[in-house]
């Protein structure tokens, strides 16, 4: 065979690997599933990512996994119906995710979503929006980096949670309703976290924070905001740059506040009848 015929086979093969290698880096993954009781799982390991999960259509008793490990990432979900369970989880690189069961107009109960996020230096986020009672989400990002998470949940006895450590943080939950359930836990960095119960009777938020665990200033701070009769509200907050704020509107509501090492501040708003609030400061 020539020299000639042997690079013409050559440069063949190298354009046909390159192809292939471009196919390989873009990723992508769909899945769009209409009834009950199905099940999707995408795995997608490292370059471009992206996946998506649809089970829609009034759907009850679904599952779906989506796991991607490096580079670009992102994921989205969403499930209408009950009883759906939904599961996301990212590490490295570029990240996103997003969650969403049910909708304004599709009321959705008995649903759980979980979302884990371990970056090193990846962009974070996260999302869950679920609609409906007596549905869980729950969100973990372990830095490091930009970080986020956002729960919203209308509906009644509904439980959030939501745990952060190191980074630029900040975390949000948003519940309407009666008998939820908010926690929030973050350690080290940026901090932030804000919860809203709103007009419900019963509800609890605990907020637990603490400063960078490698000795610089955490910022912190810690917003609690209830409306409604018979709330509880916990701030606890260890280290650094510090604040809390807690404001309850209605009656027979509770607050517990407690600040130990360095910021300080705290500051408490209760309208209404036999509330009670407890405020506890240490060097």
């Amino acid at each position: 065979m020539s020299k000639h015929k042997i690079l013409t086979l050559l440069l063949a093969l190298m354009f046909v690997v390159g192809l292939s290698g471009l196919a390989m880096a873009g990723n992508t993954g769909n899945v769009d599933q209409y009834g009950v009781g199905n099940y999707a799982n995408i795995y997608q390991e490292s370059d471009g990512n992206w996946a998506y999960i649809n089970q829609v259509s009034v759907t009850t008793g679904n599952t779906a996994y989506i796991t991607q490990t490096g580079a670009n990432n992102s994921a989205t979900t969403y499930q209408n119906g009950e009883e759906n369970y939904a599961v996301q989880t990212q590490s490295t690189n570029g990240n996103t995710a997003y969650i969403e069961q049910g909708n304004a107009n599709d009321v959705a109960n008995g649903n759980e979503a979980y979302q884990t996020q371990e970056s090193t230096n990846g962009a974070d986020y996260a999302y869950i929006y679920q609609y409906g009672d007596s549905n869980y989400a729950a969100q973990y990002q372990h830095g490091s980096s930009g970080n986020w998470a956002i729960i919203d949940q209308p509906g009644d006895d509904n439980y959030a949670y939501q745990e952060q450590y190191g980074d630029n943080g900040y975390a949000y939950i948003y519940q309407a309703g009666t008998e939820g359930s908010a926690t929030q836990t973050q350690g080290g960095n940026y901090n932030s976290a804000y919860i809203y119960q709103l007009s419900g009777t019963g509800n609890i938020a605990t907020q637990t924070q603490s400063g960078n665990p490698n000795g610089d200033n955490g910022y912190n701070t810690a917003i609690i905001y209830q409306s409604g009769d018979y709330n509880t509200a916990s701030q606890t907050q260890t280290g650094d740059g510090n604040y809390a704020y807690a404001y309850q509107l209605g009656n027979n509501n509770s607050v517990t506040q407690v600040q130990a090492l360095n910021g300080g501040s705290t500051v408490v708003n209760q309208f209404g009848n036999w509330n009670t609030a407890v405020v506890t400061q240490t060097p």
